[in-house]
């Protein structure tokens, strides 16, 4: 699929479900590589990510990783799914139509035990608090101990959330996107 309709598609997601798309265009190539630019891709066995929407940001991770390694991306989209289904073909990626809050029964059915990296796409300033605690606790649980969590916002008020649960928060931000996004590389 050309860029051009999968920037399309992502606009009319973002005009129909604003707070769940959480941006009217898709991350900028910029943002994609300060947001993988910490990830040790030779330890990296299992990567999930939260939010591929049109695929951006999972193409540059599997451009980045092993052979060896899989990634499980989780959407709740159904038009995203299908779009991403049938326009990235690597059999080290797997699609799953569901919740990020449902990251550990996910990992489990196929057959993994934790993830070493959750990059996440996710607009968590936009949800309910609740929904936002349920995503980000799973997170914590779904992760080896010495895993990472990344993440951009648009907001810096989900920082306070993400000290508690990850400990070691470090921060970046990217200017060349839009909007332009806060950076969170959280880990223990």
């Amino acid at each position: 699929m050309k860029q051009a309709s999968a920037a399309l598609v992502f606009v009319k997601n973002f005009l129909k479900h604003p707070r769940r798309t959480g941006s009217i265009l898709p991350s900028s190539p910029f943002l994609a590589k300060h947001l993988l630019s910490q990830i040790d891709w030779q330890r990296s066995h299992t990567i999930v990510e939260y939010g591929p929407g049109t695929g951006n940001i999972t193409r540059e991770i599997l451009k980045r990783m092993p052979m060896s390694t899989r990634l499980v991306s989780i959407e709740s989209n159904h038009e995203f799914v299908r779009m991403l289904r049938r326009t990235i073909d690597d059999p080290r990626l797997t699609v799953r139509r569901g919740s990020a809050a449902q990251v550990n029964e996910i990992l489990q059915d196929l057959g993994h035990d934790r993830a070493d990296y959750i990059v996440s796409s996710l607009p968590l300033t936009t949800m309910s608090s609740n929904v936002r605690s349920e995503i980000l606790a799973a997170s914590a649980r779904a992760l080896h101990p010495d895993g990472t969590f990344v993440t951009y916002q648009y907001s810096p008020a989900v920082a306070s959330e993400l000290e508690p649960l990850f400990g070691q928060i470090e921060r970046g931000f990217t200017l060349l996107n839009i909007p332009p996004a806060l950076v969170y590389h959280c880990s223990r």
